[in-house]
């Protein structure tokens, strides 16, 4: 019988170090500023961070002075340097928004050889800007790693480069501590409990924090995110520096620096990209379908479609 392979070795401890000039050059466009957290040698930990923006690992990565054995989705490992990758940081593959055993086995090997695993527990970047839903398993992947719980916030990613943007703006991005659950304090909390804990620390709202974000493209791709208008309905939208409008209507916005969305010469009925987006939610969840029977609802033009980040046709 072969001997099972080891996923904690020596070679991921001087990643952080040996990476520090590649740190610099992603850090001097997020400009990221975060707590460090020292953790004790061979001990196993799960760390739980709120999903900001797409460069979130690498802060979070940044942040500990022992190497994190991410659970990233299985898309990654069908990039281009994804065996690098595996090399280096051997993060553990899961499939996106499934539950899979095999990642839970692969967690527990990592906490048994006394590593450090880190998960984003909403499994998806915020569209909204606050955290968003987190499946209650992650109370009975707790009690059964039954590993320290590390709670790490992250805040301004939204307004630095959300989800739905192209450019960064500038910024405070940050991260913060906020608590470190020991064992003891959790085997004896029902899985309610436990849930309600994550969810509360976990919980960012980066329209909550009074920053402000500067860049001359800050609304730009937001039609990635809106497609229903206030007074059209189903529409589309376009952007082009800090401004979008309904193609429908013609009706203009400005996405200022604080998060704020202000009607150009009318009165918004959002305040803020949240506002909109949970208006679109509740009207999806309310929509006859049936109406249009065999009709497209929605059409889209102009997509360009992309297999393995390598694009396929011409626009």
């Amino acid at each position: 019988m072969s001997k099972k392979k080891k996923w904690v070795r020596g070679r991921h401890k001087p990643v952080r170090i040996l990476g520090k000039p590649i740190w610099w050059i992603i850090n001097s466009k997020i400009h990221f500023k975060g707590d460090f957290v020292k953790l004790e040698k061979n001990k196993p930990y799960l760390v739980l961070c709120n999903h900001q923006t797409a460069w979130d690992m690498v802060p979070l990565y940044m942040s500990f002075n022992r190497p994190l054995y991410f659970v990233a989705s299985d898309d990654l490992f069908s990039e281009r340097y994804s065996k690098a990758l595996e090399f280096i940081f051997a993060p553990i593959p899961k499939s996106k928004s499934l539950r899979d055993t095999s990642a839970i086995r692969a967690m527990k090997q990592v906490a048994n050889e006394g590593g450090v695993i880190a998960i984003f527990p909403e499994g998806n970047r915020t569209y909204s800007g606050r955290t968003e839903y987190i499946d209650p398993a992650i109370a009975k992947l707790i009690r059964f790693l039954k590993v320290p719980v590390i709670i790490y916030n992250l805040e301004g990613g939204y307004g630095v480069m959300p989800r739905w943007a192209q450019k960064e703006a500038k910024g405070s991005y940050t991260g913060k501590l906020k608590r470190i659950i020991e064992v003891e304090e959790y085997q004896d909390l029902s899985d309610e409990e436990i849930y309600n804990i994550v969810k509360e620390e976990l919980y960012v709202d980066d329209t909550k924090i009074n920053r402000s974000f500067s860049g001359k493209r800050r609304a730009e791709y937001l039609e990635r995110l809106l497609y229903i208008c206030p007074d059209c309905g189903l529409t589309e939208f376009e952007s082009n520096g800090n401004e979008f409008k309904c193609t429908k209507c013609g009706k203009t916005y400005h996405y200022n620096e604080d998060l704020t969305i202000s009607g150009v010469g009318f009165e918004s009925k959002f305040k803020y990209i949240k506002d909109w987006y949970d208006f679109q939610c509740d009207y999806i969840n309310n929509f006859d379908f049936a109406v249009y029977g065999d009709k497209p609802v929605y059409v889209t033009k102009n997509i360009i479609l992309k297999e393995n980040r390598v694009r396929v046709g011409k626009k």
